[in-house]
């Protein structure tokens, strides 16, 4: 039986006032994981890959990069 008060596994839910701020410079979609490392220094956190394909999660300070593999899939 599905919870309807719980959001579904998976799900990123971002309140709206919490998002991030537009002016921040991020990685681009297709970007390396070194060019990112070079770009913007060491995360806070790595999170390992997960899934088929791998998708990791690198968090800094004002925004969090996906990878797929080693290219970055999309940061917010």
């Amino acid at each position: 039986m599905v919870n309807a008060t719980e959001p579904p596994k998976g799900e990123i839910l971002v309140p709206v006032m919490q998002q991030g701020d537009h002016s921040t410079k991020m990685p681009k979609h297709g970007d390396s994981k070194q060019t990112v490392l070079e770009a913007f220094g060491e995360p806070l956190k790595k999170v390992p890959a997960v899934g088929v394909p791998p998708i990791s999660r690198w968090d800094y300070e004002k925004f969090s990069v996906y990878f797929e593999n080693n290219i970055t899939l999309h940061a917010v």
